[in-house]
């Protein structure tokens, strides 16, 4: 409980009353806040629960990179989300940025990639492409933890929006997620 606190505390942060009530109450159809809000939200989170190795920032101000690979569900969600974080970050705290990219050739300076749902029978070449760097991998693909991504979003039978973590995945890209994160994800394992 005290895990999701803190999530939430930091969701409250960063998202208006409405969005931190919609992460807390199921997501549905007549909803004010759409599931894309939410999920703009939790990739704007990941920069802050995720630790990347020193070498991947040119220098000490360099801002956390969110690209979105393929077409962009979001429309102007990120960007907002993204620009409400920026004006309340301190001024030693990193900057986000977004990125539009069409190729996962354009992928190597993003710190969080998302990738669309339009990329799905590309999947396994941009998995290969950028395996092993030091990009946390995000879609809501079904089985994108299963074929080598690292977050899954899913919605679950109660209709709550939720994420899966592959830690291993998480590991071999040199990433390394809080505990805190950890405790509220549901952990994918390989199967022996």
């Amino acid at each position: 409980m005290k895990q999701r606190l803190i999530l939430f505390t930091w969701l409250y942060r960063y998202c208006s009353i409405g969005l931190l009530c919609a992460c807390l109450y199921p997501v549905s159809v007549s909803s004010a806040v759409t599931e894309y809000q939410l999920k703009a939200v939790f990739l704007v989170a990941y920069t802050q629960f995720v630790s990347w190795p020193a070498h991947v920032f040119s220098h000490r101000s360099a801002p956390y990179r969110v690209c979105v690979l393929g077409d962009n569900p979001f429309e102007l969600l990120l960007d907002l989300t993204v620009q409400k974080h920026n004006l309340e970050q301190s001024k030693t705290e990193r900057q986000v940025k977004t990125q539009y990219i069409r190729s996962v050739n354009e992928a190597h300076h993003c710190q969080v990639l998302y990738i669309s749902a339009s990329e799905h029978p590309r999947l396994n070449s941009i998995i290969q492409a950028v395996q092993q760097k030091p990009i946390l991998l995000v879609s809501d693909i079904e089985g994108f933890t299963r074929q080598g991504g690292m977050i899954e979003f899913y919605i679950r039978s109660d209709n709550k929006l939720r994420f899966r973590i592959h830690h291993k995945h998480l590991q071999a890209a040199h990433l390394k997620a809080s505990a805190n994160l950890l405790r509220v994800a549901d952990l994918v394992e390989d199967k022996d």
